[in-house]
């Protein structure tokens, strides 16, 4: 007679049908700033806006004083992305050098489904707070976001993330010292389709 421990059809049936219905797990994908570029796809270095450089002991993507460039990353969605919570938070650790700017970041995404279809753009703003002496998280949540045609970011888009101060930093630099996408995975694990492309 079957027994209704760990190894029981029945408890593990009831356990998975639980993990369809449940939210999922949040992943953190780092963005190193190796991955980005300028807009035009040119690579970041000190002379460009914004520049890529050393910042105390790590590297940083630096928004100089009037600046009017965009970094670019690009990266594909995962196949695990959850459809049903469709979680999708951009974050920079971002710091304003000085207190004289009202600086406000701008994050934007642009997506390719596998189809070749484009969707986007998804924007969202950060406004910087002033006279810091640390990083602070700025952070854009695109969550169930539709851009103006009604579409919304699926498993496995080729995304194209963007980031600029739209010169609002007339003065002061804005510096930022890391950068991560944060999305919610499906919780139903055991479907090799879903995990891998």
């Amino acid at each position: 007679m079957a027994g209704k421990g760990n190894n029981d059809p029945r408890t593990m049936n009831h356990s998975l049908e639980h993990a369809q219905a449940g939210d999922g797990f949040r992943k953190d994908i780092p963005l190193p700033f190796g991955l980005w570029t300028l807009s035009t796809g040119a690579t970041l270095g000190t002379a460009t806006d914004p520049a890529r450089e050393a910042g105390g002991n790590r590297t940083i993507l630096n928004f100089k004083t009037g600046s009017t460039g965009v970094a670019t990353c690009t990266m594909d969605m995962p196949g695990e992305y959850a459809t049903g919570e469709r979680e999708v938070k951009l974050r920079l650790m971002a710091l304003q050098t000085g207190s004289t700017d009202a600086i406000t970041l701008t994050g934007t995404i642009f997506a390719i489904a596998p189809n070749g279809a484009e969707k986007g753009p998804f924007t969202k703003t950060f406004k910087v707070t002033a006279d810091r002496t640390t990083s602070q998280l700025a952070q854009f949540d695109f969550t169930n976001m539709k851009d103006a045609a009604g579409k919304k970011i699926e498993p496995r888009d080729a995304l194209t993330i963007r980031v600029s101060t739209g010169s609002t930093n007339p003065t002061d630099d804005v510096q930022i010292h890391g950068a991560g996408l944060t999305i919610r995975t499906n919780a139903n694990l055991t479907n090799k389709d879903w995990r891998h492309g």
